[in-house]
């Protein structure tokens, strides 16, 4: 009887066509056994067609893959719009409609991130119990719900009530955002566990894509029809595309089993830490500018469109090149250079953008705008590779490979995002109003400069201490496996 190859063994066992061939060439004399060339046309055949299953069942997948894709970073865009799009009008209309200091209107920008710190956690360590498809669509309808109410705040008394409100419907909306985000961060960690970073990174594409159509969308809006209209349409935008993604959206595979893990370990490993000051970082300066840059820009006298179009030269350089960054991020060694790299590049951002007394440059709107064109290119290679270096460093100390480990770890990034965009505006804010831009923009550079020099020294150990232990001990417990398996 002639040899069969895998493929044909395993439709053997589960054709019943072949089971009948076998069991005709196994009871058959040998003489028939020379005149089957039907039977070996219709076993042909049958390998055929399954083959071609496969092929039809791979590009399925691919497509599938990609559909996901895109309506996770369709979300990211409009998550990203939500906390930037009232940039270019909400602090003059608090401000000087409703009587609110600069201090509690970057408390209002805060309080969206705040909420997203607390529960980002949360979801991320409870994500296999609620499931990533139900935590996914329930952030988009609270988050669009939310963002539609808050356009009609305006009606509002001024002062205290005015206030409250503000701080409820942010704070509702931070956590819609929290549950859609984390969700999203870790089906994508799930779905491409090969292409974290370059996954991740066109996610970024569409986060920055949303901190330039927020401002620029917002300003539009706000000045075509009032305070309502740019959140009327964002709202209005979320809840319709919630609506479709539930007849829509794929099941996620693996994403429901028991919960075991735990956050503080995760926090414990060094690799984590070092990634996490790059995070609360970057987000910390997105914040600040998200509520300071508007007033920094009142002395060019822009109108609210134009103001729109500089916030925009930053986050423009972020979303084209995030898929760039993600791509060399996944190169290996490369993700820890482009971290350091590109905090160094921040820090010399920061200090154009005041510009830093230390310069004793003067402010003219070209330099601003060469200055947020450098923040954006040094924010994209600093913070797209961290998902990445946070993923890895918990699977290096002993984290499973599965959806449970990548919940924990997007909860983690998504909540320090969410702390430091929540520190930014308010920390910010009040340094804003007693220490002035200036001198502010120059303690994020120094602290971007700070956390360049930890990576780099701790990326120096771990490549000459770390690592060569790590494979020593891979290539230890490799001998002794063999050892035990080699027969005596």
């Amino acid at each position: 009887m002639s040899m069969k190859t895998k493929s044909e063994r395993r439709f053997l066992s589960i054709s019943p066509e072949f089971q009948k061939l076998n069991n005709y060439t196994s009871n058959s004399s040998l003489n028939s056994c020379h005149s089957s060339s039907f039977s070996r046309s219709s076993y042909q055949r049958i390998v055929d067609d399954e083959q071609k299953l496969e092929k039809t069942r791979l590009k399925s997948t691919i497509y599938r893959k990609k559909f996901l894709l895109f309506f996770l970073a369709i979300t990211t865009l409009l998550i990203s719009c939500c906390f930037s799009i009232l940039a270019p009008f909400f602090p003059a209309e608090a401000e000087h409609k409703k009587h609110l200091s600069k201090t509690v209107i970057g408390l209002i920008f805060g309080i969206f991130q705040l909420a997203n710190f607390f529960l980002s956690p949360l979801f991320g360590k409870y994500i296999t119990i609620l499931g990533a498809r139900f935590t996914y669509l329930s952030g988009i309808f609270l988050l669009g719900g939310c963002s539609l109410c808050f356009g009609f705040l305006d009606r509002a008394p001024s002062g205290t009530t005015y206030m409250v409100l503000c701080f409820i419907c942010r704070t509702l909306e931070g956590v819609g955002a929290a549950a859609a985000t984390t969700a999203s961060f870790a089906i994508v960690a799930h779905e491409f566990p090969d292409r974290i970073s370059t996954a991740f990174g066109l996610m970024e594409t569409f986060s920055g894509a949303g901190f330039i159509v927020g401002p620029f969308l917002g300003g539009v809006l706000f000045q075509l029809g009032g305070f309502t209209l740019p959140f009327a349409v964002l709202g209005g935008v979320l809840l319709t595309m919630a609506m479709i993604y539930v007849a829509i959206f794929p099941s996620i595979a693996g994403a429901h089993t028991p919960y075991t893990g735990s956050l503080l370990p995760l926090m414990q490993i060094a690799t984590v830490c070092v990634a996490c000051m790059t995070v609360l970082v970057g987000s910390s300066a997105l914040g600040f500018l998200d509520a300071a840059f508007q007033p920094h820009l009142v002395q060019f006298r822009l109108t609210p469109i134009l103001t729109g179009v500089v916030f925009l030269t930053g986050p423009s350089l972020y979303a084209i090149l995030a898929p760039l960054w993600g791509w060399l991020a996944d190169k290996g060694p490369a993700a820890k250079i482009l971290i350091v790299v590109g905090n160094l590049i921040c820090a010399v951002a920061m200090l154009l953008l005041g510009p830093s007394p230390l310069l004793q440059l003067k402010s003219h709107l070209w330099l601003t705008i060469v200055a947020m064109v450098v923040l954006g290119i040094g924010i994209g290679a600093s913070q797209v590779p961290v998902f990445q270096e946070l993923l890895e460093g918990a699977k290096m100390d002993g984290f499973p490979d599965d959806f449970e480990t990548n919940g924990l770890v997007s909860g983690l990034y998504t909540s320090l995002f969410s702390l430091g965009a929540f520190i930014g505006p308010v920390a910010g804010g009040y340094m804003n109003d007693h220490v002035g831009f200036e001198w502010t923009s120059s303690l994020l550079a120094l602290l971007f400069a700070v956390v360049a020099l930890t990576t780099a020294l701790f990326s120096v150990a771990y490549w000459r201490l770390i690592l060569p232990r790590l494979q020593e001990l891979e290539a230890d417990a490799s001998t002794k496996e063999h050892l035990l398996v080699e027969p005596i």
